[in-house]
């Protein structure tokens, strides 16, 4: 089959525009790279440099930290800080929130970070976006256990979606 010139134009126009957007998109949050920990927001974002020297805001997928001003909040930034600052980690990225954050697992030396700060009681399985079915059981054993977060009398405990909420409703 010929193409007229006027098609002929249009097709390579297309296929440029479809090409650079593709291309575009994987530059900006390709999905599994690895990046240098440049800094630790709280406890469930991180801020990575990429070779480029580009940075990339990370959220933890599935989980939700404290916020800082609440309790335990403080303490899981400092727990992932000591941790991760300046560290190579690989990104598995699932998605981009509204505010422009990659949503990602990181992992740190094989750990999955994700469940690491669950099981380690610095941050809650965040329900209503969690997709990982074993995240669940490392939450269950650190209540059960106390550790972390769990370790807050009940009555002070708020999970973060809800310290949100009332922030926003004062």
């Amino acid at each position: 089959m010929r193409l007229t010139p006027l098609a002929g134009l249009l097709f390579v126009a297309a296929l440029f525009t479809s090409a650079s957007a593709s291309a575009e998109a994987a530059k900006t949050y390709p999905g599994d790279f690895q990046a240098k920990v440049a800094y630790v927001s709280d406890g469930d974002t991180i801020t990575v440099s990429l070779p480029s020297k580009k940075t990339v805001r990370i959220r933890f997928a599935n989980v939700d930290a404290p916020e800082k001003t609440q309790p335990y909040g403080l303490e899981a930034k400092a727990h992932l800080l000591s941790i991760l600052k300046g560290q190579e980690v690989r990104i598995l990225v699932h998605e981009t929130d509204r505010y422009g954050r990659a949503v990602a697992e990181v992992f740190f030396q094989g750990v999955n970070m994700n469940r690491y700060v669950v099981q380690h009681g610095l941050a809650y399985v965040y329900g209503r976006y969690n997709v990982d079915p074993h995240i669940v059981a490392l939450e269950r054993v650190a209540k059960q256990n106390r550790i972390g977060i769990w370790g807050i009398p009940d009555a002070d405990r708020v999970y973060p979606w809800d310290y949100r909420d009332r922030m926003r409703n004062k």
